[in-house]
């Protein structure tokens, strides 16, 4: 017969120091869990943005048709109807999404089935924490993008710059793509961090 003399439970204060202990080890991780998984959301933001002007691009050569890409009105199919008037308005409604569709009727930037228009992919809202900034070499807002058979793009040349701080106002995240007559380029860190600093 064994004895279980030397065994006893855990003590009701014990318990307790252990939850306390555990709760702040989680308290203490929640913030860069948060930090880490915005930072995810703007990389794929941009990560999108990118691929889907590349995208719109190679299928305007293959199809021999325009290929546009314009700002999704939230919750459907269509593209943002309305005139962009301001910087801040431009950031806002591209962060809804993106639509890219080809264009083969007369009513550019307008999806319309009866004229033979097809949307190729749909594109979800960027996440409220990162900031977009568009320029256009021709200035004023950008509306949409259109691609021509050739490759070459309408606006000519124009620049996306994806940008997340942290709550002191650090760059946790700065991607910048720059479309020069249809083709796409990546800049590099340091410039794109410079874009965002200056924010």
């Amino acid at each position: 017969m064994h004895s279980h003399r030397g065994y006893r439970g855990i003590t009701l204060p014990e318990l307790l120091w252990a939850i306390a202990i555990f709760g702040i080890l989680i308290a203490a991780g929640v913030p860069s869990m948060v930090g880490m998984t915005n930072r995810i959301e703007a990389e794929s933001a941009f990560r999108h943005f990118r691929s889907a002007v590349a995208f719109a691009r190679a299928e305007a050569i293959v199809r021999r048709a325009d290929v546009v890409l314009c700002p999704r009105l939230p919750g459907t199919e269509m593209c943002h109807s309305g005139a962009i008037g301001s910087d801040e308005e431009e950031e806002r409604v591209w962060k809804q999404g993106w639509l890219l569709f080809v264009d083969r009727g007369d009513s550019s930037g307008t999806i319309d089935e009866s004229e033979g228009d097809q949307i190729l992919k749909v594109f979800d809202k960027v996440d409220d924490d990162v900031t977009m900034k568009i320029t256009s070499s021709g200035g004023g807002q950008l509306q949409t993008v259109s691609f021509v058979p050739k490759g070459s793009s309408s606006p000519t040349t124009f620049s996306v710059l994806f940008c997340l701080k942290d709550d002191y106002g650090d760059v946790e995240f700065a991607g910048l793509t720059v479309v020069h007559h249809g083709r796409v380029r990546m800049s590099d860190r340091d410039e794109a961090q410079e874009g965002c600093n200056a924010l």
